[in-house]
């Protein structure tokens, strides 16, 4: 159980999707890297946990076919948001661009951010070096919420 102080945290760290957008030099997914994220997607579904791309990249009610069209513009904006009804909340991925390594390549992590699906502001979860972990983080909500049992991998 948090303790008031780290309530406090939580709520002044909470910001609007805008104010996300502004902070992060975003960079663009990859297809692998959006693959990764369908194999766990698809992992999930075989436990009963419902992972859902949202209204703006879906094209049927369901929200599981997507718009290639429109999911390759989002991915190239650096993030996208998943519906999880199970949970009632929303989970926004952002790939950031970390500054230069030390042989010049890039460093990349990547944020998430929760929302509950009546909240406008975002909760940070965590930032991750690694997309796998990134991905396979929300299993661990799952998990806690009792919707998973054992190792989805």
């Amino acid at each position: 159980m948090p303790t008031q102080k780290e309530l406090e945290q939580i709520e002044k760290a909470k910001a609007s999707f805008k104010e996300i957008m502004k902070v992060h030099m975003r960079e663009p997914f990859t297809e692998s890297e959006f693959q990764g994220l369908g194999e766990n997607i698809k992992k999930l579904k075989k436990y009963n946990c419902d992972l859902y791309y949202t209204e703006d990249i879906s094209i049927n009610k369901e929200e599981t076919v997507v718009s290639g069209k429109r999911l390759m513009e989002i991915l190239n904006e650096g993030h996208f948001i998943l519906n999880a009804p199970q949970l009632g909340i929303r989970i926004l991925y952002v790939k950031v661009y970390g500054g230069k390594g030390m042989l010049w390549g890039k460093k990349i992590h990547y944020t998430v951010y929760q929302q509950d699906l009546d909240e406008k502001n975002w909760t940070p979860l965590g930032t991750f070096k690694i997309w796998s972990l990134a991905v396979t983080g929300i299993n661990n909500i799952f998990r806690n919420q009792g919707l998973l049992q054992g190792s989805a991998l």
